[in-house]
């Protein structure tokens, strides 16, 4: 379900992010809307494999995204975001799940920079649905 609240989520933070590309906010609609086109057969010259990589390529630029929101002004160095799955594999389909994991050196940042950091992204995720 997707939250059309004012900001005000678990972690504090603003509102989820909504970018051009469609941000997290937009995931789980867009991939129900396409889910529900090609069964009414609209683009139906695409083979599910064009279909599930198209999907991924859309979940993977809103995850970029928000990646780039999250991480604000701080470097990246020593923490990435990483997909696994459907998703890693650019297999992911309208109602697979997101598998990602955030990874960091355990150095770089303090155990509260990592949590700050991981509520910045797994909430808006969370929230969008």
């Amino acid at each position: 379900m997707l939250d059309d609240r004012d900001g005000d989520n678990r972690s504090g933070a603003q509102e989820v992010p909504h970018t051009e590309i469609g941000g997290v906010r937009d995931l789980r609609r867009f991939r129900l809307e396409d889910a529900r086109r090609t069964m009414q057969g609209e683009g139906s010259a695409e083979s599910g494999t064009e279909r599930r990589r198209r999907q991924s390529d859309v979940v993977v630029a809103a995850l970029a995204a928000l990646w780039r929101e999250a991480l604000g002004d701080e470097p990246e160095h020593g923490v990435a975001l990483a997909a696994v799955g459907s998703l890693a594999r650019g297999d992911a389909g309208p109602l697979s799940d997101l598998d990602l994991v955030l990874l960091h050196d355990g150095r770089t940042r303090s155990a509260q920079q990592l949590s700050a950091l991981a509520d910045r992204l797994w909430y808006p995720l969370w929230d969008a649905g």
